[in-house]
């Protein structure tokens, strides 16, 4: 019983520290709903430079936001920017 009381504090101090490490990715998915917004307003430029803004300022990227810049890029012809999404 002492064990298992001593090994749940443990297990909660662990996953306790290792939350910190996150980054608050509220602000990440209103930006990518804004640029997702320019996309279906055809309006690739603005939502093109929006992803590039939030890829600089968050440590992790979801696939499908990656994958649309890219096609934003491709749309623009800017094809330096979707090689290096890419």
């Amino acid at each position: 019983m002492k064990k298992e009381v001593i090994l749940d504090i443990i297990l909660l101090l662990f996953l306790n520290t290792s939350c910190l490490k996150y980054e608050n990715y509220i602000n990440y998915f209103h930006k990518i709903n804004e640029a997702e917004l320019f996309i279906v307003k055809s309006d690739y430029s603005s939502a093109l430079e929006i992803y590039k803004t939030v890829f600089k300022n968050y440590s992790h990227a979801f696939y499908k936001d990656i994958h649309n810049a890219c096609i934003c890029a491709i749309k623009l012809k800017k094809t330096d920017d979707a090689y290096n999404f890419a």
